[in-house]
């Protein structure tokens, strides 16, 4: 789909995927297959964000937040996701 979306569009179009934290699989599974896709799809790393929510961004153990730092030294961006968690929402 993105190699697609580039072809049209330009090489500088990217791809963000919201994950979640608060998740009844390991961090390193989620974070894991998000980087088999990658490879398999031949997508360039800085192509990609990965967006979680804010809380449980902050809420993150150390071994989350390890994880997100190897993802983060391979290329991919990460994005922090606060819309709708108090302020920024439409209320």
């Amino acid at each position: 789909m993105l190699p697609e979306l580039q072809k049209l569009f330009g090489a500088q179009v990217g791809l963000s995927v919201n994950r979640s934290l608060n998740s009844k699989h390991d961090i390193g599974d989620v974070l894991g297959r998000t980087v088999q896709l990658v490879d398999r799809l031949k997508i360039a790393p800085d192509r990609l964000t990965i967006e979680f929510t804010e809380s449980a961004y902050f809420e993150s153990d150390s071994y989350q937040e390890s994880m997100l730092s190897a993802i983060r030294e391979a290329g991919v961006l990460i994005a922090v996701d606060d819309f709708g968690t108090g302020s920024a929402s439409f209320e």
